[in-house]
């Protein structure tokens, strides 16, 4: 028997997994029971928070994502992969400025993360298309973000042809502003 209020970590591993394999399925709503489950019986745990705020911005809950994904990095704070889906979720409401501390906190925890220089390059971009005073900076910012990622040993075929297409844009706006 445990002691009242000892966190039963291991226990809440069964509904995480469960869960996982619901959210695999397609069926998310289940698999947020099972992450709830998870986390009514390990708190200060982060798989459950993580799954539940993945699950939620699945469902394009993105309220609901960046509060777990909040709760993730307050518990773990080089949790990279919080700050790069909280980074998005941040993106997708329109939170631009979050959005890229989100994605710039993941590269200081992780430099070879793809993905969040990716997030900056986007971020900037976007930026760059609603400020015409700082647009040549954030455009230039954007291409630096790139080539980092770019660098990285992680990189894929298909992050390269991702970048490759974002580049084209940028390219595109800066040919616009010249």
């Amino acid at each position: 028997p445990r002691p009242p209020g000892e966190s039963h970590a291991f226990l809440a591993l069964v509904p995480a997994h469960r869960g996982y394999a619901w959210f695999k399925k397609g069926e998310t709503r289940k698999a947020l029971e099972d992450f709830e489950k998870s986390i009514q019986l390990a708190p200060s745990q982060v798989t459950g928070y993580y799954n539940r705020a993945y699950a939620h911005m699945s469902l394009k809950a993105f309220d609901e994502a960046v509060t777990d994904f909040s709760r993730v990095i307050e518990i773990q704070p080089s949790h990279a992969n919080a700050y790069i889906n909280r980074g998005h979720s941040q993106m997708m409401q329109g939170n631009l400025e979050r959005g890229l501390e989100d994605f710039i906190k993941a590269t200081e925890l992780d430099s070879g993360r793809v993905e969040a220089w990716m997030g900056c390059a986007g971020i900037r971009t976007e930026m760059a298309t609603r400020d015409s005073k700082n647009r040549e900076d954030l455009l230039e910012a954007a291409v630096a973000d790139l080539k980092r990622a770019m660098a990285s040993p992680t990189l894929s075929e298909g992050q390269r042809g991702a970048i490759e297409g974002l580049l084209r844009e940028i390219r595109r706006l800066q040919g616009k502003i010249r």
